[in-house]
């Protein structure tokens, strides 16, 4: 394979790359975030079939629902870190552009780093809705485990 010496073809490829490798790893935050919405889904219908006739059953898998959300917020920060990796790349390619279109709205990356008033990035709003599932079920494993001494 040859390695291109123009300049202008460099940073086409550089810019492809760097757009590949955001629109793969911002994908995947979207579809692991799904999961984790219908795996949460699932063991809040599993928690609430089982916990009248067997709340030690409810509560052991409340506590596994508190530990996978875990894992799918450390799963969310290395993907978020991945996203953020491309972002850094495309700001380049983003600045270049801008600077060769004479159009300083192409500064698209700049433009959005932080969220308008009344709007929150997906960090706080993946965030806020992991912990407060976290905190759910370490609520509901207390109350089944409550609930199997009665």
């Amino acid at each position: 394979m040859t390695t291109p010496s123009d300049p202008d073809e460099i940073a086409k490829q550089a810019r492809e790359h760097a757009w590949n490798w955001f629109a793969l790893h911002a994908t995947q935050r979207m579809q692991a975030f799904n999961f984790f919405v219908v795996a949460t889904a699932f063991l809040i219908a599993a928690y609430a079939s089982i916990l009248e006739k067997r709340p030690g059953a409810a509560a052991v898998l409340a506590a596994v629902g508190a530990w996978l959300t875990l894992w799918f917020n450390r799963l969310d920060a290395r993907s978020r870190q991945l996203v953020e990796a491309g972002e850094d790349a495309l700001r380049v390619s983003q600045a270049r552009l801008a600077n060769l279109a004479d159009n300083p709205h192409l500064k698209i990356l700049d433009a959005v780093d932080k969220p308008r008033p009344r709007a929150s990035s997906y960090r706080s709003v993946i965030n806020v809705i992991q912990w407060t599932v976290f905190a759910l079920f370490l609520i509901g494993a207390a109350f089944a485990a409550w609930l199997s001494k009665m």
